[in-house]
């Protein structure tokens, strides 16, 4: 089986993986190490740490879909976990392999960005959060870009069929969404949207 938990930045994605880590005994690839790896390794790839979540996950999806044809072919279970795993990639893993595949997204489409950051500011005191060391300013931009992704994300888990979680509470939606992601029990939050205009589908508003 391989799990993907995907979804925005700081939604808890990480936190969740680690928690299925720990409950399944199994191992997880975290997404962000691969896309150093190229950024430090392989740069003549194109692949930077600040580009867009969309821009980063076409670049990366290739390698990822080639890493889990092996994984599925060897019948290895694994979490993969990372914002650069689109619904639609998810969805294209789910139509080749059918029940092998589970995925989840995480999210704050409806959070302020002021809410964000104040709730960002009492979680970045690990150190090596880079988080830390950012101003209030750079520290908005980022989440107004998160905020879009979530809601992009949103809308095509929506329109692709995939349990989407708006993280308020970090517990309860990571509680639920593993409930989800291992059993099919827990209700996801649903939303009727369009499917996006053919040509658009890339689009993040």
């Amino acid at each position: 089986m391989i799990y993907f938990v995907a979804g925005a930045a700081r939604a808890g994605k990480t936190y969740m993986a680690k928690r299925l880590m720990v409950m399944l005994g199994i191992p997880l690839l975290e997404l962000d190490y691969l896309k150093m790896g190229f950024a430090n390794g392989l740069p003549e790839y194109g692949i930077h740490p600040l580009q867009d979540e969309a821009t980063l996950g076409n670049l990366l999806w290739p390698y990822v879909k080639g890493m889990i044809k092996a994984m599925v072919e060897n019948k290895d279970d694994y979490i993969v976990e990372g914002c650069y795993v689109l619904p639609e990639f998810a969805a294209e893993a789910r139509q080749q392999y059918g029940g092998a595949i589970r995925a989840c997204f995480l999210g704050y489409a409806d959070m302020l960005p002021s809410e964000k950051l104040a709730e960002l500011r009492r979680y970045s005191e690990e150190p090596g959060d880079p988080f830390r060391n950012y101003d209030d300013d750079a520290a908005m931009s980022d989440i107004r870009r998160f905020i879009s992704y979530s809601r992009f994300v949103r809308e095509e888990c929506s329109r692709l069929g995939f349990p989407y979680f708006e993280v308020r509470d970090r517990e309860r939606a990571v509680a639920a969404a593993i409930k989800k992601i291992l059993t099919d029990e827990a209700e996801p939050q649903r939303y009727d949207v369009p499917r996006p205009e053919p040509g658009n589908e890339k689009k993040i508003i």
